[in-house]
């Protein structure tokens, strides 16, 4: 392309010069038997003409691509990064504490009392007890004794309770706190057959 352009600048350049020298485009007009490759221009010329003239240098042509009117070609896709799940800390439970067992309270031992004196009441006939009263001390015992052929009892309900005592049989009760007690007979009782003791 630049000596497309560079030729026909002298071209150009040639045809002022016939027109301006005709007489110096006559000498360098070849003859008829010259040959038709000889240059039209006369050397002479050359020094003048060339320095004078100015080359445009050709634009250039960027070729594009052919943009294809189809699908857009999807540009493939990277895969992201899978990330791991992370592991979950698994707390166990904490073991509960075994409840403390409550302490047991026994209980206060109750104050001892010291063994007094026994004192005896005879069952005797007819269906006395002798002697049918009597006052005793916390601690002392009451010992029946049956002299009588008679079954008798020495009862106090709720309280003590000898059963039934034949001739001979005996009985013992020990009283360990004050109060009155009423005995009986529970066979005789209606017939009188029936006493008191005190404790202090």
């Amino acid at each position: 392309m630049r000596s497309l352009a560079a030729a026909a600048v002298l071209l150009g350049l040639a045809t002022a010069c016939q027109s301006s020298h005709p007489t110096a485009v006559q000498q360098t007009q070849p003859s008829a038997t010259a040959s038709p490759t000889a240059s039209p221009l006369s050397p002479s010329l050359l020094p003048t003409v060339l320095p004078t003239a100015s080359l445009t240098p050709a634009p250039r042509t960027t070729t594009r691509p052919a943009v294809s009117h189809g699908a857009a070609a999807t540009p493939a896709s990277t895969p992201s990064p899978t990330s791991s799940p992370r592991p979950v800390a698994v707390t166990s439970p904490s073991p509960k504490p075994a409840p403390r067992p409550s302490p047991t309270r026994s209980p206060a031992p109750k104050p001892t009392i010291p063994k007094g004196t026994t004192h005896t009441i005879h069952m005797q006939s007819p269906y006395a007890f002798s002697p049918m009263t009597l006052t005793i001390a916390v601690g002392d015992s009451i010992r029946v004794v049956n002299d009588d052929s008679t079954h008798h009892t020495f009862t106090d309900s709720g309280v003590f309770d000898s059963g039934d005592m034949g001739g001979g049989a005996s009985y013992t009760y020990r009283f360990t706190r004050a109060g009155t007690f009423d005995f009986v007979c529970t066979y005789h009782e209606s017939l009188g057959m029936k006493g008191r003791v005190t404790v202090r």
